[in-house]
C-alpha cells in the first residue's frame, strides 16, 4: 500500500521515524519516544500513523484539532510530520506532559471539559477558522458525543475523524449528525482493518 507522497511503504516510514528517536514495541503495536527517563507514546498502531498522515495530506487542512491528548504521542507525531501547521490538542485531564520541549511553537494544549455541553473554547476556535479547512480528530472519552456535538461547527470542506470505529463508536451513533458528510479516503482504512474513519463535509 502506498501511504502518502513521502513514504512508499511502512518500512520506509519506520526508518524515518527511528531516525527521529521513535522506538517500535515488540510486544505491542505502540510506538514511543524517550527522553531523560520519561517517555511519550501513542496507542495508535505503528502502521496507523503513515495512513493518518496520508489522509491529512489528501485534505490539506490549515489547522489540526485533536480531541484527546492522552500522553501526547499522536500530537508529537503530527507536529513532526506537519511542522508548519497549527495543532490544537484538547484533553479533559490535567496531564503531566513529558518531553514538552519536543513540540514546536505551533502546538497548543488545552485542559478542557469537552463532554458537558458544547465547550466554548473549542467552539470559538473552530468558528475563528471557519474560512479555513479544519481537520478535527475525535479520540477523547466519548467519541459519539464528540462527533455529534462538534461536527455541526464544521463548514464545507472540513474533515472530521474518529478512532475506535466499531469499538467505541458505531454507524448508528453518528448517522444523523453526519448527513451532510461523505466518507473521506475510506478505501485504505477499510482494506487495512484499522479503526479510524474520516468524513468530509459536502453541504
Amino acid at each position: 500500500m502506498t501511504y502518502n507522497l513521502l513514504y512508499n511503504n511502512f518500512k520506509e516510514w519506520k526508518e524515518v521515524a527511528m531516525g527521529k528517536g521513535w522506538a517500535f514495541g515488540k510486544k505491542h503495536d505502540y510506538i514511543s519516544r524517550k527522553q531523560k527517563g520519561t517517555s511519550i507514546f501513542t496507542k495508535h498502531g505503528k502502521e496507523y500513523l503513515p495512513l493518518i498522515f496520508e489522509t491529512i495530506r489528501m485534505h490539506d487542512p490549515k489547522i489540526l484539532i485533536e480531541l484527546g491528548t492522552h500522553k501526547g504521542g499522536l500530537t508529537l507525531a503530527l507536529n513532526e510530520e506537519f511542522s508548519d501547521l497549527p495543532i490544537f490538542s484538547f484533553d479533559d485531564r490535567n496531564l503531566t506532559m513529558p518531553c514538552r520541549n519536543l513540540f514546536n511553537e505551533k502546538v497548543t494544549f488545552y485542559i478542557e471539559d469537552l463532554l458537558t455541553g458544547e465547550n466554548r473554547t473549542l467552539v470559538d476556535l473552530m468558528k475563528s477558522f471557519s474560512k479555513e479547512k479544519i481537520f478535527l480528530y475525535c479520540d477523547n472519552g466519548n467519541k459519539p458525543y464528540e462527533v455529534v456535538t462538534y461536527s455541526k461547527f464544521l463548514t464545507v470542506g472540513d474533515v472530521i475523524g474518529c478512532h475506535d470505529w466499531f469499538w467505541e463508536i458505531h454507524p448508528e451513533d453518528v448517522k444523523e449528525a453526519l448527513v451532510d458528510f461523505e466518507w473521506f479516503n475510506i478505501e485504505p482504512w477499510d482494506l487495512s482493518g484499522m479503526l479510524s474513519r474520516f468524513w468530509i463535509k459536502v453541504k
